[in-house]
C-alpha cells in the first residue's frame, strides 16, 4: 500500500529543514576552520616553519600550483595545436544550454536529457 502523499510531504520538509540547520552549522564551522588555517600559514611563515605537530597531528604548508587563464584566446590555440583537450573540463555550462534549447537552437554533439524532480515552495 502506497504511503499517505501528506505524510511524505511533511516528512520531506522536515529533513529538509534538517538539512538547513546542519548547513548552516557546517557554514560556521568552515568560516572557522578557514581563519584558523590562516593564522597557522601566517603563524608558520612569520617562524620560518614548515611543519609543526601536537602528538595528534601534524600541521604542514603544502605548495600547490594552480591554474590562472589570463588569455583564454592563447590558451584554446595551445590546447588545440597540442591535442591537449584532457586541460578541459568535459562539462558545458547550464544555463546558457537552457536557453538555447527553450529558444529551439540545437547544438550539434548535445542530446537533451529532461528528468522530473520532486521541488517544494513554502505556503
Amino acid at each position: 500500500m502506497a504511503k499517505d502523499l501528506g505524510v511524505l510531504a511533511q516528512q520531506l520538509r522536515i529533513c529538509k529543514e534538517a538539512k538547513t540547520e546542519l548547513n548552516s552549522q557546517i557554514t560556521v564551522l568552515n568560516a572557522e576552520i578557514k581563519e584558523l588555517q590562516i593564522e597557522l600559514l601566517e603563524g608558520l611563515k612569520e617562524q620560518n616553519l614548515s611543519t609543526i605537530g601536537d602528538g595528534v597531528q601534524t600541521v604542514y604548508i603544502a605548495h600547490q600550483v594552480v591554474p590562472h587563464v589570463v588569455n583564454w584566446e592563447a590558451l584554446y590555440k595551445y590546447i588545440h595545436e597540442n591535442e591537449a583537450y584532457e586541460m578541459l573540463h568535459r562539462r558545458i555550462s547550464l544555463k546558457p544550454f537552457q536557453e538555447s534549447y527553450e529558444q529551439g537552437i540545437e547544438i550539434p554533439g548535445i542530446d537533451p536529457v529532461v528528468f522530473d524532480e520532486v521541488r517544494t515552495r513554502k505556503s
